[in-house]
């Protein structure tokens, strides 16, 4: 597994696929978007994230190339700790 930089224009209709219904939604990203999840709706939300909280989305990848999960990264400046935050899993890699 490797970690890749997410772009949306290439992978949100991956990511965007993994979220079949409100409760997987709200898991997911609570109320940070509205459902079903819309490109534009998250492009423009995670630069607004990038902006305020310096957040980085990435996409874990299978070393066969095939996208398994979703999470974004931010620094928390006052302690220095790193925060996942927004993870979400492709549903046949869940519980495994």
């Amino acid at each position: 597994m490797k970690l890749t930089s997410f772009d949306p224009q290439r992978d949100f209709d991956t990511i965007k696929d993994w979220i079949t219904d409100k409760r997987t939604h709200a898991m997911w990203c609570g109320r940070n978007f509205a459902f079903p999840l819309e490109k534009e709706d998250f492009i423009r939300g995670y630069a607004g994230f990038a902006e305020r909280f310096g957040d980085v989305p990435y996409l874990a990848v299978s070393d066969e190339g095939e996208a398994q999960g979703f999470f974004s990264l931010c620094k928390e400046p006052e302690t220095g700790e790193y925060l996942l935050k927004i993870v979400v899993v492709k549903p046949r890699c869940r519980g495994t």
